[in-house]
């Protein structure tokens, strides 16, 4: 199924949030989406991403409109409250929109983690500047709303975040010159790596002795990644701490310096005082 839906109701939807100006105007935005809600949940459900998707597209540009307006918010408040759909002061008004959609007719203890996903997926969208029209494919492309949802302050998800330090693991551990745990040994065929790559997996045992022993060996591309992964994240943390370290040093003799320097001033002044006193 594509990822555009285009149905009467979609569009009626549609024209019905982009006009919407006054209470009744919301009330009749959001029960024209609440049936489009229905519609999925009655018919394909969560099988039918398209249909979701759209819907949330309708969802972040009613949104966006209540976001800008100084009243409108209020009778959002109003609905909420005339279906008895649940809200504090410490709501986000992208909740509020997500449970005015998906929470009437008492489903909101049913799927409460869902909502929060749908309510971030429209800040996140929102604060990206994405319309609804372009939600659909903006979801697709990040894998999806558990993915989208996951996203840090800096815009990443987790399978960012991985592929960052997969990358990073690679070129520090193919360009390093130190040596980590063991600098060379006869690689055995075991752990020869596929072609195009330089790495393999070695599993080391510790023997009575103390001693280590190579028992197995793969060079299985995923499994590398994920120990690359998992590599990659650890380095970078070290480097950071290396670099706060250094910035803690630099600061600590900074604050040496100045310091050397204003008990210098101070004796200058006090030398001064007491030669002017002994003078008059």
């Amino acid at each position: 199924m594509t990822t555009t839906v285009s149905t009467q109701n979609t569009a009626e939807a549609t024209i019905a949030v982009s006009n919407a100006s006054t209470r009744t105007d919301i009330n009749n935005a959001l029960k024209q989406m609440i049936a489009q809600r229905i519609k999925w949940q009655d018919g394909s459900y969560a099988a039918s991403n398209a249909e979701l998707y759209t819907l949330l597209g309708q969802c972040l540009n009613f949104y966006a409109l209540i976001s800008k307006s100084n009243y409108l918010p209020s009778a959002l408040n109003y609905f909420l409250d005339s279906q008895s759909i649940s809200y504090n002061t410490g709501t986000s008004l992208s909740l509020k929109v997500i449970r005015a959609i998906f929470a009437a007719g008492g489903l909101e203890d049913k799927i409460a983690k869902r909502l929060f996903s749908y309510a971030r997926v429209l800040k996140i969208a929102g604060d990206a500047g994405i319309t609804g029209e372009q939600l659909p494919d903006f979801i697709t492309e990040h894998h999806g709303i558990d993915e989208l949802r996951r996203k840090n302050s800096d815009g990443e998800t987790p399978s960012d975040r991985a592929k960052a330090n997969f990358e990073y693991a690679q070129r520090a551990l193919i360009e390093t010159t130190q040596i980590l745990l063991d600098s060379s040994f006869n690689l055995p065929r075991e752990l020869e790596p596929v072609a195009g790559s330089k790495f393999s997996i070695a599993l080391i045992r510790k023997n009575a002795d103390g001693s280590g022993a190579i028992v197995h060996g793969t060079n299985n591309t995923v499994i590398i990644k994920a120990v690359l992964e998992q590599a990659g994240k650890m380095l970078k943390d070290d480097a950071i701490k290396i670099v706060r370290e250094q910035i803690s040093q630099q600061s600590a003799n900074q604050r040496g310096e100045n310091m050397g320097e204003f008990n210098n001033e101070m004796a200058g002044i006090s030398g001064s005082s007491d030669s002017s006193a002994m003078a008059a």
